[in-house]
């Protein structure tokens, strides 16, 4: 063989051996890496940087239908009360927090509901700031 005759007779096991623990440190490089970001990454998601959020664009419910009912009792609201956080409810509750002094986000969040007299069962649940657009 080739190598034999230019390496010697057993040179090709270890230039075969050498190469395995190349790869050896490859693999282990690669790995460290994935699990450092994957760390990263869980830090970024759960570092519990958060906000309370009751009623939002896409929320459901009754809290929603109370929600709706006030604001068309008031003249901000002219949709149906479907307990469905649409674009109209939206629209609505940002009129109804400028009139009132309040932050106009269109979340219907603790002092919005407040203002509107409602008050919830709800306020235990979070959700991070990271998933919210605020116009």
């Amino acid at each position: 063989m080739y190598i034999n005759t230019f390496f010697g007779k057993n040179n090709h096991i270890k230039i075969y051996m050498e190469g395995m623990v190349i790869l050896k440190k490859i693999f282990i490089c690669i790995l460290s890496i994935v699990l450092i970001l994957s760390g990263y990454l869980y830090y970024i998601n759960y570092e519990g940087d958060s906000i309370e959020v009751l009623s939002r664009y896409g929320s459901s419910g009754e809290e929603v239908k109370q929600i709706q009912q006030k604001l068309k009792n008031w003249g901000y609201y002219n949709g149906s009360v479907d307990g469905v956080y649409g674009s109209k409810t939206l629209s609505a509750v940002k009129k109804f927090q400028k009139s009132n002094g309040l932050t106009v986000d269109g979340i219907a969040g603790e002092k919005t509901l407040s203002a509107m007299g409602i008050s919830s069962s709800n306020n235990s649940r979070k959700h991070r700031k990271s998933k919210f657009i605020r116009s």
